[in-house]
């Protein structure tokens, strides 16, 4: 008898469409030929014998960096025809999945800051992990101004948006500008008063923003959520008690709880070491 090894041939349809990613559940129908069991050596053989086999791969990410992929193939009469009967062998595999969040073509990507000698630039590049390299991917045309302490993230679209920071001679900046097709525009919309080393995350499609260092010198302590595809601002006004202003702290988002966790930072000659939860839906 042949060996059981199973080599498929999966032949799948994918329908692209220039609209970006909003799911988390992948679905892929697969549809193969059989080598080995009863099909032949040669690979014109599998056809003549018709030892096909069919099934599909399901992932699921649930928004965090872990999720699970289930396969799952059906192969008729692998073995032929018997006295008793057929020989269908059912096959089930799982694994699971890291996931890491990159820029919009899978490379990690940085825009603006200073050097340990203060020198603040506006030069924006891009990692590639299989070149191990990175690029100058600095657009020409308009573009923010030199700056640091500012906030960047991925939108909903796959852009790079460019927030807040400090430049030279200004303690404080609001301006609002994203990246895309090799360019940057400033959105000149409503936007919350300046700030520096405000606290940033990505939540579902959109984006948090908490706190940050104002122009006149004053800490910051209000919130709002960024729209990921308009980049419009909405403030929020949770109930209950809220975080000392502060500057500088980490927000990271918890999307199995719905929540996101601020913690740290810098207030009023306070160094913070507190953890805040803000519950969304």
């Amino acid at each position: 008898m042949l060996s059981n090894r199973l080599i498929a041939l999966a032949f799948v349809v994918i329908t692209l469409a220039p609209v970006p990613a909003r799911a988390d559940i992948l679905f892929i129908p697969f549809f193969g030929v059989n080598f080995g069991g009863d099909s032949g050596k040669e690979f014109s053989d599998a056809f003549d014998s018709k030892q096909f086999n069919w099934g599909a791969s399901l992932a699921f990410m649930g928004g965090g960096i872990f999720g699970f992929e289930g396969d799952f193939g059906f192969s008729p009469d692998f073995y032929g025809k018997t006295d008793v009967g057929g020989s269908s062998v059912l096959t089930a595999t799982g694994n699971l999945i890291v996931g890491v969040s990159l820029g919009q073509d899978g490379r990690l990507w940085i825009s603006h800051g200073f050097t340990e000698d203060g020198v603040r630039f506006s030069d924006t590049r891009a990692y590639d992990f299989a070149a191990g390299s990175w690029t100058d991917e600095t657009p020409d045309g308009d573009q923010p101004v030199v700056r640091c302490l500012h906030a960047c993230w991925l939108t909903a679209d796959g852009d790079l948006a460019l927030y807040a920071g400090q430049t030279t001679g200004v303690r404080a900046l609001g301006d609002l500008w994203r990246l895309n097709d090799g360019s940057w525009t400033r959105l000149d919309e409503a936007l919350p008063p300046e700030r520096n080393l405000p606290a940033v995350a990505r939540h579902g499609d959109d984006a948090v923003v908490f706190g940050g260092l104002g122009l006149d010198g004053d800490y910051l302590r209000d919130v709002y959520r960024i729209d990921g595809t308009t980049l419009a601002f909405e403030q929020l006004r949770p109930d209950g008690s809220r975080p000392p202003a502060r500057a500088g702290s980490a927000l990271i988002d918890d999307p199995g709880a719905k929540r996101l966790l601020l913690f740290g930072g810098t207030g009023s000659g306070n160094a913070f070491a507190d953890t805040w939860e803000l519950s969304l839906d």
